[in-house]
Protein backbone atom coordinates (compact mmCIF):
# COMPACT_ATOMS: atom_id res chain seq x y z
CA UNK A 1 0.00 0.00 0.00
CA UNK A 2 2.61 2.36 0.76
CA UNK A 3 5.94 2.58 -1.34
CA UNK A 4 7.77 5.76 -2.64
CA UNK A 5 9.54 5.34 -6.01
CA UNK A 6 12.26 7.14 -7.44
CA UNK A 7 12.66 6.81 -10.72
CA UNK A 8 15.40 8.81 -13.50
CA UNK A 9 11.98 9.18 -15.67
CA UNK A 10 8.27 8.31 -16.31
CA UNK A 11 8.36 4.70 -15.22
CA UNK A 12 7.38 5.55 -11.43
CA UNK A 13 4.39 7.68 -12.53
CA UNK A 14 3.43 4.78 -14.80
CA UNK A 15 3.77 1.83 -11.87
CA UNK A 16 1.64 4.08 -9.87
CA UNK A 17 -1.12 4.35 -12.69
CA UNK A 18 -1.23 0.91 -13.64
CA UNK A 19 -1.35 -0.07 -9.81
CA UNK A 20 -3.76 2.71 -9.27
CA UNK A 21 -2.43 4.40 -6.17
CA UNK A 22 -1.42 8.27 -5.52
CA UNK A 23 1.96 9.33 -6.79
CA UNK A 24 4.03 8.92 -3.39
CA UNK A 25 6.77 10.51 -4.92
CA UNK A 26 7.51 14.21 -6.80
CA UNK A 27 9.18 11.82 -9.75
CA UNK A 28 6.55 11.73 -12.01
CA UNK A 29 6.42 13.26 -15.34
CA UNK A 30 9.34 13.99 -16.12
CA UNK A 31 13.08 13.15 -16.67
CA UNK A 32 16.77 13.24 -14.93
CA UNK A 33 19.83 12.62 -17.05
CA UNK A 34 21.89 10.02 -15.27
CA UNK A 35 25.27 12.35 -14.23
CA UNK A 36 22.58 14.78 -12.72
CA UNK A 37 20.46 11.67 -11.23
CA UNK A 38 23.42 9.72 -9.59
CA UNK A 39 24.38 13.13 -8.37
CA UNK A 40 20.98 13.33 -6.62
CA UNK A 41 20.60 10.24 -4.92
CA UNK A 42 24.45 10.55 -3.82
CA UNK A 43 23.20 13.77 -1.59
CA UNK A 44 19.67 12.64 -1.45
CA UNK A 45 17.93 13.70 2.02
CA UNK A 46 20.04 17.03 1.37
CA UNK A 47 19.02 17.91 -1.90
CA UNK A 48 15.47 16.96 -1.50
CA UNK A 49 15.34 19.34 1.47
CA UNK A 50 16.78 22.19 -1.15
CA UNK A 51 14.35 24.54 -2.89
CA UNK A 52 13.71 23.79 -6.55
CA UNK A 53 14.71 26.44 -8.86
CA UNK A 54 14.33 26.76 -12.54
CA UNK A 55 16.62 27.82 -15.80
CA UNK A 56 15.76 28.82 -19.27
CA UNK A 57 18.68 26.83 -21.26
CA UNK A 58 20.11 23.56 -20.58
CA UNK A 59 23.79 22.53 -20.00
CA UNK A 60 23.09 19.32 -22.30
CA UNK A 61 23.37 21.19 -25.49
CA UNK A 62 22.18 18.28 -27.73
CA UNK A 63 18.36 18.71 -25.96
CA UNK A 64 15.75 20.15 -27.85
CA UNK A 65 14.54 22.29 -24.71
CA UNK A 66 10.34 22.86 -24.91
CA UNK A 67 9.95 22.69 -21.55
CA UNK A 68 10.30 23.44 -17.89
CA UNK A 69 13.79 22.86 -16.44
CA UNK A 70 13.88 22.63 -12.48
CA UNK A 71 17.31 22.90 -10.93
CA UNK A 72 18.42 21.59 -7.77
CA UNK A 73 21.97 22.95 -5.97
CA UNK A 74 25.01 21.65 -8.09
CA UNK A 75 23.64 22.20 -11.27
CA UNK A 76 21.02 19.20 -11.28
CA UNK A 77 18.76 19.54 -13.72
CA UNK A 78 15.29 18.19 -13.96
CA UNK A 79 13.36 18.07 -16.81
CA UNK A 80 9.24 18.72 -17.03
CA UNK A 81 8.90 17.28 -20.36
CA UNK A 82 4.63 16.97 -18.84
CA UNK A 83 4.40 20.33 -17.11
CA UNK A 84 3.11 23.67 -18.76
CA UNK A 85 4.54 25.96 -16.56
CA UNK A 86 7.26 26.42 -13.48
CA UNK A 87 4.25 27.27 -10.97
CA UNK A 88 2.75 23.52 -12.14
CA UNK A 89 5.95 21.72 -11.76
CA UNK A 90 6.98 23.73 -8.67
CA UNK A 91 3.75 23.37 -7.28
CA UNK A 92 3.51 19.72 -7.95
CA UNK A 93 6.92 18.97 -7.03
CA UNK A 94 6.48 20.14 -3.58
CA UNK A 95 3.63 18.94 -2.76
CA UNK A 96 4.28 15.14 -3.92
CA UNK A 97 7.54 15.61 -2.05
CA UNK A 98 5.60 16.12 1.59
CA UNK A 99 4.27 12.86 0.50
CA UNK A 100 7.26 11.27 0.41
CA UNK A 101 7.83 8.24 2.42
CA UNK A 102 10.80 8.61 5.34
CA UNK A 103 10.90 5.06 6.19
CA UNK A 104 14.18 3.36 3.73
CA UNK A 105 13.13 0.54 3.48
CA UNK A 106 9.82 1.79 1.55
CA UNK A 107 11.57 3.56 -0.90
CA UNK A 108 12.43 2.13 -4.25
CA UNK A 109 14.74 3.53 -6.25
CA UNK A 110 14.91 2.88 -10.04
CA UNK A 111 17.61 3.04 -12.91
CA UNK A 112 18.38 2.57 -16.15
CA UNK A 113 21.19 3.11 -18.73
CA UNK A 114 19.19 6.00 -21.37
CA UNK A 115 19.73 9.64 -21.37
CA UNK A 116 24.18 10.28 -21.19
CA UNK A 117 24.36 7.00 -18.62
CA UNK A 118 27.55 5.43 -19.16
CA UNK A 119 29.33 2.24 -17.09
CA UNK A 120 30.65 4.17 -14.08
CA UNK A 121 26.91 5.92 -13.82
CA UNK A 122 25.70 2.02 -13.66
CA UNK A 123 28.63 0.95 -10.98
CA UNK A 124 27.98 4.05 -8.75
CA UNK A 125 24.36 3.37 -8.55
CA UNK A 126 24.76 0.08 -7.54
CA UNK A 127 26.99 1.14 -4.57
CA UNK A 128 24.59 3.72 -3.39
CA UNK A 129 23.21 3.22 0.36
CA UNK A 130 19.36 2.53 -0.93
CA UNK A 131 18.14 -0.93 0.39
CA UNK A 132 15.85 -1.50 -2.25
CA UNK A 133 17.08 -0.64 -6.30
CA UNK A 134 16.72 -1.95 -9.26
CA UNK A 135 18.44 -1.18 -13.07
CA UNK A 136 17.49 -1.88 -16.45
CA UNK A 137 20.16 -1.78 -19.06
CA UNK A 138 21.11 -3.10 -22.74
CA UNK A 139 24.33 -4.79 -21.47
CA UNK A 140 24.23 -7.21 -18.68
CA UNK A 141 26.16 -5.78 -15.72
CA UNK A 142 27.46 -8.26 -12.66
CA UNK A 143 25.10 -6.83 -10.20
CA UNK A 144 22.19 -9.26 -8.71
CA UNK A 145 19.16 -6.33 -9.18
CA UNK A 146 20.26 -5.49 -12.16
CA UNK A 147 18.25 -6.44 -15.62
CA UNK A 148 18.46 -6.99 -19.30
CA UNK A 149 16.46 -5.75 -21.41
CA UNK A 150 15.27 -7.63 -24.05
CA UNK A 151 15.39 -4.88 -27.28
CA UNK A 152 17.97 -2.67 -27.42
CA UNK A 153 15.81 0.31 -28.69
CA UNK A 154 13.73 -0.05 -25.87
CA UNK A 155 12.76 3.52 -24.42
CA UNK A 156 12.67 1.51 -20.69
CA UNK A 157 9.25 2.56 -19.86
CA UNK A 158 7.06 0.29 -17.81
CA UNK A 159 5.88 -1.85 -21.23
CA UNK A 160 9.54 -2.80 -21.48
CA UNK A 161 9.84 -3.36 -18.15
CA UNK A 162 6.63 -5.63 -16.91
CA UNK A 163 7.74 -8.70 -18.21
CA UNK A 164 10.91 -8.96 -16.60
CA UNK A 165 9.80 -8.97 -13.05
CA UNK A 166 6.85 -9.15 -10.66
CA UNK A 167 6.67 -5.39 -9.65
CA UNK A 168 4.15 -5.83 -7.12
CA UNK A 169 6.21 -8.58 -5.70
CA UNK A 170 9.23 -6.48 -5.55
CA UNK A 171 7.32 -3.28 -3.85
CA UNK A 172 5.65 -5.75 -1.28
CA UNK A 173 8.75 -8.23 -0.33
CA UNK A 174 11.25 -6.09 -1.57
CA UNK A 175 12.30 -9.09 -3.75
CA UNK A 176 12.98 -9.40 -7.43
CA UNK A 177 11.72 -12.23 -9.32
CA UNK A 178 9.81 -12.98 -12.27
CA UNK A 179 6.55 -14.83 -10.86
CA UNK A 180 4.74 -17.84 -12.54
CA UNK A 181 1.78 -15.49 -12.30
CA UNK A 182 3.51 -12.21 -13.86
CA UNK A 183 5.07 -14.61 -16.83
CA UNK A 184 1.23 -15.99 -17.67
CA UNK A 185 -0.11 -12.28 -16.92
CA UNK A 186 2.18 -10.34 -19.11
CA UNK A 187 1.86 -13.26 -21.97
CA UNK A 188 -2.28 -13.44 -21.49
CA UNK A 189 -2.68 -9.93 -21.42
CA UNK A 190 -1.28 -6.67 -23.36
CA UNK A 191 -0.04 -3.64 -21.74
CA UNK A 192 -2.07 -0.57 -22.02
CA UNK A 193 -1.33 1.78 -24.65
CA UNK A 194 -0.86 4.33 -21.98
CA UNK A 195 1.85 2.92 -20.59
CA UNK A 196 3.88 3.47 -24.19
CA UNK A 197 3.87 7.03 -23.79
Amino acid sequence: EDFCIISSNCWAGHVYQSLNKPYNTPFVGLFINAPDYIKLLQNFDQLMESELDFKLKSKYESLDIYYQIGVLPGDIEIHFMHYKSEAEAFDKWNRRKKRMLKEKNRIFVKFDDRDFCEQKHIDTFHKLDFINKISFTKKKYNYENNLLLKNEDDLILLFSTVGLFDIPEWLNTAKIKNSKMNKIITKLLPYPVSWTH
